[in-house]
């Protein structure tokens, strides 16, 4: 195994390993054009636990 990236193809679906993964929900990540600026990345939808803070940076 190699740890490089660019020793491994950018999947397209076919492949055994990734055959059950969305990848058309993953569009972009694999090529760095993927844009979230318009979406929360994370949600916090009830009370924090104890000791666990969120904080939103730009």
């Amino acid at each position: 195994m190699s740890v490089l990236t660019t020793n491994y193809l950018t999947p397209t679906g076919r492949e055994e390993a990734w055959r059950f993964t969305p990848l058309k929900r993953l569009r972009g990540l694999h090529d760095g054009s993927a844009s979230i600026s318009d979406r929360n990345s994370l949600v916090a939808k009830a009370a924090l636990p104890k000791g666990v803070s969120f904080t939103r940076e730009s």
